[in-house]
């Protein structure tokens, strides 16, 4: 995927630097997180805790989105061929750049072993696929998080 071809799809809302004072998006990268909270459900590795070596990442839908799970797996598993696990894993709340809200009711997807381009390209076939505007996208390898729009 040509990541300068797309760029208008993508906002950088936190680029992985630390220090300063307080950061509402260094805040957001913080709350995305999937330690110490249970899963919804996950892919054939139920129940079973995956390694992300560095590699992965969440996506975030917004708190308004009214997708079903039954749906949702179905998308996952075909489109990766990762681990994946789905529940609620961001804490705080917070207001992206097209005014979509997320918060505790969101729905976080956890992808162990993609690539950024890999999950940009997994935010914006699940985007197109329930008729979202955006989904957050944080890279755990670099920390950054973004706004992919379809």
């Amino acid at each position: 995927m040509d990541l300068q071809k797309d760029k208008s799809m993508i906002t950088e809302i936190y680029n992985g630097e630390t220090g300063g004072a307080y950061n509402g998006a260094r805040y957001l990268a913080k709350a995305i997180t999937s330690e110490g909270k249970p899963s919804l459900y996950s892919s054939s590795h139920e129940g079973s805790q995956f390694e992300l070596e560095g590699r992965g990442g969440c996506l975030v839908f917004s708190s308004d989105s009214h997708v079903r799970r039954k749906d949702l797996e179905q998308q996952l598993a075909a489109i990766t061929h990762h681990a994946w696990t789905v529940g609620h894993y961001l804490t705080g709340s917070y207001t992206a750049p097209d005014t979509r809200n997320y918060d505790g009711c969101s729905i976080c997807v956890d992808i162990a072993g993609e690539d950024l381009d890999e999950l940009i390209r997994t935010a914006k076939e699940l985007s197109r696929s329930f008729a979202h505007d955006s989904l957050l996208l944080k890279d755990y390898s670099s920390g950054k998080v973004l706004c992919v729009s379809d």
